[in-house]
């Protein structure tokens, strides 16, 4: 499985902080880093010593989570190269994560579910649903009723609002909904 580091921008705002703490807490293999002065280069060298494959960073937009960069890691040049960027149009978060985590949530398995057209071939694959995938890099699944009964499993509800031209993630477990996320196409 990939793993991923996940950090914010320069100067992050108190709710861009708050919602890495989030995503990092809920996915698994998604590591966070405090950045600091850390450039680019200096998140590709530690990235490298943690054997990490992808950097995920969250910048501000208007005081909030505006924009998550997806690098991959080059191992050969000791760099970062841009895969793409989501545009977050909104977010919420479950009011269990918003009172704290005390540690981060620990899942069997994610099942990723593309509530979309069934017959959308890559070309009609758009910027935006192909960035969600190289974000959430799984095997596409469709969820049973006795996932819930056995395992711990997060669910993983990948759904296209085409009246907004939005991409709705929602993270949930087999209890509650633990989070939404607004990409805008």
């Amino acid at each position: 499985m990939i793993k991923f580091l996940v950090t914010t921008s320069h100067r992050p705002t108190r709710n861009t902080r708050r919602f890495t703490k989030f995503i990092s807490m809920i996915l698994p293999n998604f590591i966070r880093v405090n950045r600091g002065k850390l450039t680019l280069s200096m998140l590709a060298l530690q990235a490298i010593d943690m054997n990490i494959d992808r950097v995920v960073i969250i910048r501000n937009r208007k005081g909030n989570p505006g924009y998550i960069d997806i690098y991959n890691v080059d191992y050969l040049n000791n760099s970062l190269r841009l895969l793409c960027t989501l545009k977050i149009c909104g977010y919420s978060l479950s009011t269990t994560i918003r009172g704290g985590l005390a540690k981060k949530r620990t899942f069997n398995g994610i099942v990723l579910n593309l509530d979309i057209e069934e017959d959308l071939d890559k070309s009609e694959m758009n910027e935006a649903l192909e960035c969600l995938v190289h974000l959430f890099p799984l095997t596409i699944q469709r969820p049973s009723d006795n996932m819930c009964k056995q395992d711990n499993y997060l669910f993983v509800n990948i759904r296209k609002n085409v009246e907004n031209r939005i991409y709705e993630v929602k993270f949930q477990d087999c209890a509650r909904l633990l989070g939404i996320l607004r990409i805008c196409t």
